[in-house]
């Protein structure tokens, strides 16, 4: 065979000219190759592979095969055909790009295979142009670059989990669990973060996931970071192919703050719907709690007129002590009860934190009397600026805690210490101890987490050292915790004092000048307490009583002057309000002097009442010498503006 005569027609000839013609049929470049002792050269070309190299088939034929190479793949390409020279075995497919005429590039995927042309060894090459398949091929990596980008960035934690076991996080994943490399998590049983608690139907939701068109509702769960605590996550997933299989694509999303502040609303609800009760409640019984101990007041200074007896009105006297114990105790829990209900604004004002652990301690009595003693020691310090109702709450919850850490039956053996002290850096502190079993070192990290609880299920929520540890944080303390198995727990509280704390002392202003008593009208639906009121005020004073605001309205409009107007809140028909803005409309000057008395501070309505006026009020049942004192404050008001 002559090196460059050899014809088309021997080459389909000597080779399978059916082969050819169908690969012409089907516009397949392809092009066949004699192989020389000083090189390759092509013998023939298709027209279909001289348009993908960019040259004219008869341009190509007599060639090298090297001239259509791209530089960059010369190396290559020598180097597998030395190999093949040497008789190694090289793969008989090869993806290539090849360089033009005009000096373009085009990728190749280039099939061949060696055969014996009339005694000598030549290749035969079948070429495609995979241009598409490569910008299709680019655009998919530029795309799943850009993915991979956003899911890195992503705000939301992303976990992929092929048959349950971790394919792939995002970093924001592993800030949420606290690790560091996802290699620390790859492969892991994705549901063992989640706690066993909230392991529930999760096999079954794979399940709905993978056959639901549409992605499932997002449910709740807890997951244990790393250093053991739990976060509370939103999840939403759907499925997808991942790395050629099939896999479950999460989205997380802390929803802990959202959890806690979400709690806190209930709480606050519940807080506020007990307190609309307990108003009423309190209303109620402190209208009959207030003319029982002004009479018992009353019988009190009557009994050595009403028994002549020394021996038995002792006997008689001890008798009514007993009685009016009973009676302003029932009086101190109906007020302990309201404040701790009330629905109220948060508000700063000076606390007396005696005052404040003493109601929590009688609130908390019924769980700690078969428990334990309670022991006090408390050493005076100044007023700490706080919500006396809030703090009271935490107080109230961190005894409860104490209670229900010890066994019931055994109050001797037990102890609950509530110590108040003065602490060095104008601070307060409050420890509330227990001689209870204590806390487990491994927990002693997550108590104040929200709803982390070791109670039974029913018993607690997990809610409350986590409001606790809130409220004292909003204002400006801390809520620590001190405990040891078997050696009990303390809770301390720290509260900043003011600035500047100064000793309020109250003066007790004087009698009226000249000794003359003050002229005083007394209205009250509830006869009982004006007929009280008339008969305590009565004996320095002169007292009219009255039961509906309307008598009051007629006695004040037609001109009577009264110096202190002591007045209830709510009535039938016409209310205490009602008398006060008509008064303060037509004679102003006696709206100054009304003392409003309430069982019902904490309702909405006299709440909001409350805080548009300026007058003196006092609380059911009433405080009798703290009345005549503020009786005395306004008749001396208005003697000096005469």
């Amino acid at each position: 065979m002559e090196s460059i005569g050899v014809t088309k027609n021997q080459v389909v000839h000597n080779l399978a000219a059916p082969i050819l013609a169908a690969a012409e049929m089907a516009q397949l470049g392809v092009s066949v190759s004699l192989v020389e002792a000083h090189g390759v050269r092509r013998i023939y070309v298709s027209d279909a592979a001289a348009r993908i190299l960019g040259y004219s088939a008869e341009e190509l034929i007599g060639s090298s095969t090297f001239l259509t190479f791209a530089p960059e793949e010369l190396d290559r390409v020598h180097d597998l055909s030395q190999r093949w020279r040497r008789g190694e075995k090289i793969p008989h497919f090869l993806e290539t790009v090849a360089l033009r005429k005009d000096g373009t590039r085009v990728p190749l995927e280039v099939a061949y295979t060696v055969v014996e042309l009339d005694g000598q060894p030549a290749s035969v090459a079948f070429l495609r142009d995979i241009s598409e398949r490569k910008r299709t091929e680019e655009a998919l990596k530029k795309s799943e670059g850009i993915f991979r980008k956003l899911v890195e960035a992503a705000p939301e934690a992303v976990l992929v989990a092929k048959e349950q076991r971790i394919a792939y996080v995002n970093p924001r994943f592993l800030r949420l669990l606290g690790y560091e490399r996802a290699g620390d998590l790859l492969d892991r049983d994705s549901v063992e973060l989640i706690l066993p608690e909230d392991r529930v139907m999760l096999r079954e939701r794979d399940e709905v996931i993978r056959q639901s068109p549409e992605s499932p509702v997002p449910r709740e769960y807890r997951l244990m970071k790393r250093d053991g605590s739990t976060v509370t996550v939103e999840c939403s997933s759907l499925p997808i192919e991942f790395e050629g299989a099939p896999a479950i694509l999460t989205f997380l999303r802390d929803v802990t703050e959202r959890k806690q502040t979400q709690a806190q609303l209930i709480q606050t609800d519940r807080m506020a719907t007990v307190g609309t009760l307990a108003a009423g409640v309190a209303h109620e019984l402190n209208n009959p709690l207030a003319y029982v101990l002004l009479n018992l007041g009353i019988l009190e200074r009557e009994l050595d007129d009403l028994i002549e007896d020394p021996h038995h009105r002792e006997s008689a006297r001890a008798r009514l002590a007993t009685v009016q114990e009973g009676a302003e105790r029932m009086a101190s829990i109906v007020r302990d009860l309201r404040s701790f209900c009330r629905p109220n604004a948060p508000s700063a004002v000076p606390v007396n934190m005696r005052q404040v652990l003493e109601s929590s301690i009688n609130m908390a009595m019924n769980e700690l009397r078969d428990r334990a003693r309670v022991i006090r020691d408390y050493a005076p310090v100044p007023p700490v600026i706080a919500d006396g109702a809030r703090l009271g709450q935490v107080f109230l919850n961190l005894l409860l805690n104490a209670a229900q850490a010890l066994a019931e039956g055994s109050p001797n053996e037990n102890e609950v210490r509530v110590v108040l002290r003065a602490e060095a850096g104008d601070r307060v502190r409050v420890d509330i101890a227990d001689s209870g079993q204590g806390i487990a070192p491994e927990i002693m990290g997550r108590i104040f987490e929200p709803f982390f609880t070791t109670k039974p299920i029913g018993v607690g929520t997990g809610l409350g050292l986590s409001i606790c540890q809130s409220i004292v944080t909003s204002m400006q303390g801390e809520l620590t915790v001190e405990s040891e198995p078997g050696r009990g727990s303390t809770f301390h509280v720290l509260l900043p004092l003011p600035r500047a704390t100064a000793e309020i002392h109250e003066a007790t202003p004087a009698l009226v000048p000249g000794g003359e008593g003050a002229r005083i009208l007394v209205v009250d639906d509830e006869s009982a307490i004006a007929v009280a009121l008339k008969k305590v005020l009565g004996d320095d004073h002169d007292v009219t009583a009255v039961t509906t605001g309307d008598q009051a309205l007629r006695l004040l409009l037609d001109g009577a002057c009264f110096d202190v107007i002591v007045c209830d809140v709510l009535m039938p028909g016409t209310s205490g309000i009602d008398v006060y803005r008509r008064i303060e409309k037509t004679r102003p000057e006696l709206a100054k002097r009304i003392i409003f008395m309430t069982g019902a501070s904490s309702m909405p309505r006299v709440a909001d009442f409350f805080r548009r006026v300026p007058n003196r009020k006092i609380d059911k049942p009433v405080d009798v010498p703290r009345l005549r004192q503020l009786v005395r404050e306004i008749a001396r008001e208005e003697i000096a503006r005469e």
